[in-house]
C-alpha cells in the first residue's frame, strides 16, 4: 500500500466561483510564505459533463456559467476515480497547453 498524505482543510466554494478572474486573484498571493500553505478548495454538487481517462490521469469537465473547467486527478495519487464524483478537493490554477488556456483544479482528493 502506498502512503497518501492527508489533505488539510479545504475552503468550500461554489462551482460558479471557478473562473479566470478569481484564480488570478488567488495567484496574487504566490509565492506563499513559509507560514502559509497553498489553499485547497472543495466543491460539491457539480455537473460533470465529460470524463476522459489516459494512462496518467483522469480528467473531468465540469460545467459552470464561465464555460466550465477541468478537474484533473493524476493516477500517481493512487485514488479511485469515480464515474460521477460527489466531492472534489484540490488546488486551482490556469492551464496553458497547445495555445489553449483553461481554468483547472488539480485534485488532491475525490469522493
Amino acid at each position: 500500500y502506498a502512503y497518501i498524505e492527508p489533505v488539510q482543510d479545504a475552503i468550500r466554494i461554489d462551482v460558479e466561483d471557478i473562473n479566470f478572474n478569481n484564480i488570478i486573484d488567488i495567484d496574487c498571493f504566490t509565492p506563499y510564505p513559509k507560514e502559509m500553505i497553498e489553499p485547497n478548495f472543495a466543491l460539491e454538487g457539480m455537473n460533470v459533463v465529460e470524463r476522459k481517462e489516459t494512462a496518467k490521469m483522469v480528467k473531468y469537465l465540469i460545467a459552470n456559467s464561465s464555460g466550465g473547467f477541468e478537474a484533473v486527478l493524476y493516477k500517481s495519487r493512487n485514488l479511485t476515480a469515480p464515474i460521477l464524483p460527489k466531492r472534489l478537493i484540490g488546488k486551482l490554477s490556469i492551464n496553458r497547453w497547445r495555445n489553449r488556456t483553461t481554468c483547472q483544479m488539480i485534485l488532491e482528493d475525490i469522493v
